[in-house]
């Protein structure tokens, strides 16, 4: 009975984040930010599904203005690796306006090396995933925006899924529980940025320990 359980749950059920849509979501504030105009160059991490995802799901909206896609490289989701790419993104163009980054380390690795040779203030920083490092940068005006994916929805999905068999309604378990998201960006507020972080973590109340509740 237990392995059966078990393995209905785990082969049968799918909790993941739409990170197609994520990259929509991201396409759509790199238009309206930018006015649909510019220069942009693509820092992306392996080749590969995820990678694919994120990237054409922010294509899927930048192709439809006469926004430039200038630059794209792979640079491992690595932060040293983005920073050196984007020091060369810098030097053959010098006139870009966005930067997309598929990954947060790589989007960190970007602002460092936008502070370094001066273009922080003339390039937007776009990250992935509304990690904590993503957020304070947001914060503190270093990045324009990212996805911000609420945490706690993959465990509610498999919750709801083990709650559903053992009341016998197995039919009604959705083979792919999609866990939420929306676009956060440096605009929004203090209190604006804490509230998504709460709702994120409602259950595993993770949010302690992570720096964001002595934000001020």
């Amino acid at each position: 009975m237990l392995n059966h359980f078990l393995h209905f749950i785990f082969y049968s059920h799918t909790s993941a984040f739409d990170h197609e849509y994520g990259g929509y979501l991201t396409g759509l504030h790199i238009a309206e930010w930018t006015g649909g105009e510019g220069k942009m160059a693509g820092l992306r991490m392996i080749p590969g599904t995820l990678d694919d995802q994120r990237w054409n799901g922010t294509m899927a909206v930048i192709e439809q203005t006469d926004i430039e896609v200038v630059y794209e490289t792979y640079a491992e989701a690595d932060r040293q690796k983005a920073y050196e790419a984007t020091i060369d993104i810098m030097t053959a163009h010098p006139d870009l306006d966005v930067i997309y980054a598929t990954s947060t380390a790589m989007a960190l690795g970007a602002v460092a090396a936008l502070e370094t040779v001066g273009y922080l203030d003339q390039v937007a920083v776009y990250g992935f995933g509304g990690t904590v490092d993503e957020i304070d940068a947001m914060l503190r005006g270093r990045m324009v925006g990212s996805v911000f994916r609420f945490q706690d929805d993959g465990g509610v999905g498999i919750a709801e899924a083990i709650q559903r068999y053992l009341e016998g309604r197995q039919d009604e378990i959705p083979q792919v529980y999609l866990a939420d998201g929306v676009m956060s960006h440096k605009e929004l507020s203090l209190e604006e940025f804490k509230e998504l972080a709460e709702r994120s973590m409602r259950y595993s109340k993770a949010v302690k320990g992570t720096g964001l509740e002595d934000w001020e």
